[in-house]
């Protein structure tokens, strides 16, 4: 009696444990397939430091990300199910729109890391972006969310590598505590700088979510997640109060909230 005790204590134990891994498998969206986005143009032949494995650090709606184990660089692979028409599609009452939408989508794969490394690359922390088909390039062993192993072929599947950094609002928050106001200040100012400067390059953003789109790295601001940037004609003031708005209103609300003994209003009215 007993021993079938312990044989059904240890039979609910596995039950358990392949419960919680079919959970796990289930909250995990990545897979090699899901990667396979389609290639652009050839892509340069490039050297680039990946020589250690990568684990799972978050996705976003366009791709995912994973870090290296000595955590200093970031693999970002893209997700073709952001940008592509669902299976569903034939079914969808509005299925023009969807699209459009698609098609917008596409176009910031195809064209926002690439601006990125073409205008801002010192700004963007980006050491190489793959969009085309290789040969030299190695494969990296990636573990996801759910703890499985995947090797993947970097020649055959666009990516982006940067190196990484730490997200912005907690970034402002430690150089007020541990370096003061002035500081503070003068890292406001950089990142305006930075806003500044892609607007002068005539370089839009698609995204406003600056909490985590933008970071600092050794002690400098950067932008890192530049996946929704286009070019633009932002010629005129109202567009370019426009890209002040996506920018900056993210910023100025969290400073509202969190510092609201610095005004910060005439630094915005007089950057922009």
């Amino acid at each position: 009696m007993k021993a079938e005790n312990q044989r059904l204590r240890l039979f609910c134990i596995l039950i358990f444990v392949f419960s919680l891994c079919c959970i796990a498998q289930q909250r995990s969206t990545f897979s090699p397939v899901v990667i396979a986005a389609p290639m652009l143009d050839e892509c340069k032949e490039a050297s680039i430091p990946i020589d250690q494995n990568y684990h799972f650090l978050g996705k976003g709606r366009q791709s995912f990300a994973f870090v290296s184990q000595d955590g200093k660089t970031v693999l970002k692979f893209f997700n073709k199910n952001y940008f592509q028409m669902p299976w569903y599609s034939f079914a969808l009452p509005n299925k023009e729109d969807e699209q459009k939408k698609r098609n917008l989508r596409k176009k910031y794969f195809s064209e926002g890391y690439a601006i990125a490394e073409k205008y801002l690359q010192e700004q963007t922390a980006i050491l190489y972006v793959h969009y085309g088909k290789t040969q030299n390039l190695p494969k990296v062993k990636v573990k996801d969310q759910a703890n499985r192993i995947f090797t993947i072929d970097l020649n055959q599947v666009p990516f982006v590598l940067q190196r990484k950094g730490e997200p912005l609002f907690s970034s402002l928050q430690k150089i007020y505590e541990q370096e003061g106001k002035d500081a503070f200040i003068s890292a406001i100012d950089q990142y305006l700088n930075l806003v500044n400067l892609r607007i002068s390059l005539g370089i839009a953003d698609g995204d406003h979510d600056i909490q985590h789109n933008y970071g600092f790295l050794d002690g400098k601001p950067f932008h890192l997640d530049p996946g929704r940037l286009y070019l633009a004609d932002l010629s005129d003031q109202k567009t370019r109060l426009h890209e002040w708005w996506v920018g900056t209103h993210q910023l100025r609300k969290w400073l509202t909230i969190n510092y609201p003994e610095i005004n910060f209003e005439e630094k915005w009215n007089s950057s922009n």
